[in-house]
């Protein structure tokens, strides 16, 4: 599970690149010791069709499978939250 940087700020989208390819080499050095199948889940603080750089570090579509709860789950993320101070969550059964 990983938590990267939050922000919008160019600073932090350079942060979280550097995050995405710390990420990256993990996986790759997983992937050449036989480990094919691997789920990476957390908060990446990205965005689908904003956060392209970030998207690239981790592999692209070429290596990984993006599911997002931007498409998803859209009433309960905080993207999308009007109201300040309001808690976003997701129950899974």
């Amino acid at each position: 599970m990983v938590h990267l940087k939050s922000g919008r700020t160019l600073r932090n989208q350079k942060v979280r690149d550097e995050q995405a390819k710390v990420i990256f080499s993990f996986i790759e050095e997983l992937r050449t010791n036989g480990r094919e199948d691997i789920i990476l889940t957390g908060d990446f603080n990205m965005i689908p069709g904003q956060d392209i750089s970030d998207f690239h570090h981790l592999g692209g579509d070429d290596v990984m499978d993006f599911l997002s709860s931007c498409g998803t789950f859209k009433k309960d993320s905080h993207i999308f939250l009007k109201k300040v101070g309001q808690t976003s969550w997701m129950a899974l059964p």
